[in-house]
């Protein structure tokens, strides 16, 4: 049991890196808000797709394709229900704790040195020899694969999902806890969190 629960926590990180991966790389020429209203507007396009009806889904899907057994699965507008609740405390704070760490090693590394100077002055970074694109990818993989991960602890919590209630709101709270924490501190995000 233990096993499979980590590895669909796993397997939600792995999706959201994915979906990250593609959300970054056409928007990595946007900078501060416009690339914050991007990555909002992306989330409220999957949201308004997943929140289609069973009939909106499958008429925009062929029946021999695999997008219409995917379409078939989606549940429409009542998501995904009857899933089976497995998370407990004990999860939920052995996961921020592995994201913490990760966190706290990857602000004091080379890497996250690089991070912090292409948020200071993306030209001067780059004058420097750091590889903008590669470490804006790879930023919104990680956090991408974090948030994915959170999401499935959050479904195998309450026992169903549905996409209406990950709006805009749910994303306009984790961002206004990031603020409050502080931009640039982990201590200050999880607490304001």
């Amino acid at each position: 049991g233990d096993l499979l629960f980590v590895a669909a926590c796993l397997l939600g990180g792995l999706v959201a890196a994915a979906a990250g991966y593609v959300v970054g790389l056409p928007s990595l020429r946007l900078r501060g808000d416009y690339l914050a209203i991007v990555t909002l507007g992306f989330g409220e396009i999957v949201r308004v797709f997943l929140q289609g009806t069973d009939v909106q889904v499958r008429a925009s899907a062929v029946k021999d394709t695999p997008w219409y057994a995917l379409a078939d699965n989606l549940g429409g507008a009542l998501g995904f229900i009857f899933v089976p609740t497995y998370t407990t405390l004990f999860w939920v704070y052995a996961w921020v704790t592995i994201m913490l760490v990760v966190a706290v090693r990857l602000k004091h590394s080379s890497y996250g040195r690089a991070l912090l100077s292409i948020r200071e002055d993306e030209i001067a970074a780059q004058a420097v020899g750091i590889n903008i694109t590669k470490y804006k990818v790879r930023a919104f993989v990680l956090s991408s694969f974090f948030a994915g991960v959170a999401g499935a602890l959050y479904a195998l919590q309450i026992g169903s999902i549905n996409a209406g209630e990950l709006g805009f709101v749910r994303s306009f709270e984790i961002i206004i806890m990031v603020v409050l924490g502080g931009l640039g501190s982990v201590s200050g995000a999880a607490l304001a969190a």
